[in-house]
């Protein structure tokens, strides 16, 4: 992993005799990192508590060294871009206007405050609209907004918490993109409880479940040891039911997803060539053979049962 931006150790917080987080430890370097997990998993308490809105009963927070959760040290908020699940914005103030008095409480003069709402704006397409109402301004629209105020001026780690709900398939795409714009240059933590959403934009993932970290690391590292060595071998056949018979004596993982199509699980890429040529000499025919790993919503579901 790139050089280390955010550290996150034993971090705990309790809600009266409920447990949101228990002892979640992680860090973050340059690229693009999935927090996953159902809701109520504990992402959005954990993300809370590295932005500095909640405050956490036990651990700590380094980012780029320093104590975030330290007073003296509040300035370093600048230098993250915060975008929270559920807008909660001003509906009677005009968009541009919300944006330019948002960059001028963080210190820019008026002028570079506007220069920089209307650059985040055309980041996020919202150029357009920039003299409407907040309260006019679609769900998904709004949602845009709260990622226009984490762009007004460079950070150095971007936290967004569910940033997909409530947009159209066009603006999923331009958001996806725009993320990965970002992770060339900073670090983003990017939470969901949606694994499509961040499989092949995020290179990291921290699954977490009941306030807990069931796996951190790259997805390729939740790939490799989601198949334990093994792997499932799709074959699509004539029968489907048929091979099952032929075939579950010899492998104890065996199953039919459909008419005609199967799957086994194999010790070994080179037990593949071994599993053909028991069906050829069978009898049966073999329209197609598709090698693949378990995904990662599959690993996620074992680590959950305990698998």
């Amino acid at each position: 992993m790139s050089r280390e931006v955010l550290f996150v150790s034993r971090l705990s917080k309790r809600y009266g005799r409920t447990v949101a987080i228990r002892d979640v430890e992680f860090s973050l370097g340059r690229g693009v990192y999935g927090f996953i997990g159902p809701n109520g998993a504990g992402k959005t308490t954990t993300m809370k508590c590295i932005v500095g809105l909640v405050k956490p009963d036990n651990g700590l927070v380094l980012f780029q060294g320093r104590d975030i959760l330290d007073r003296r040290n509040s300035y370093l908020k600048k230098y993250i871009g915060f975008v929270p699940e559920q807008p909660i914005l001003p509906e009677s103030v005009k968009v541009l206007d919300f944006l330019v008095e948002l960059g001028f409480l963080e210190g820019a003069s008026r002028a570079d405050a506007r220069r920089d709402a209307l650059r985040a704006l055309e980041h996020v397409g919202l150029r357009e609209k920039h003299s409407v109402k907040i309260g006019a301004l679609s769900k998904g629209q709004k949602k845009r907004l709260l990622v226009a105020q984490a762009l007004l001026s460079p950070r150095t780690l971007y936290v967004f918490d569910e940033p997909f709900s409530g947009i159209d398939p066009e603006g999923f795409k331009e958001l996806r993109e725009l993320i990965a714009g970002l992770s060339r240059n900073s670090s983003v933590l990017l939470s969901s409880h949606i694994l499509g959403e961040v499989e092949g934009l995020a290179k990291y993932v921290i699954l977490i479940y009941r306030g807990r970290i069931l796996f951190k690391g790259s997805i390729d590292e939740a790939l490799l040891k989601a198949s334990k060595g093994k792997f499932l071998v799709e074959i699509e056949v004539e029968d489907a039911n048929n091979v099952k018979e032929i075939l579950s004596d010899i492998y104890s993982s065996t199953r039919v997803i459909s008419p005609n199509r199967i799957i086994v699980e194999v010790d070994a890429r080179d037990a593949v060539a071994e599993l053909i040529r028991i069906l050829a000499s069978s009898g049966v025919k073999i329209y197609a053979v598709y090698p693949r790993r378990k995904s990662l919503e599959e690993f996620y579901i074992d680590l959950i049962r305990g698998g």
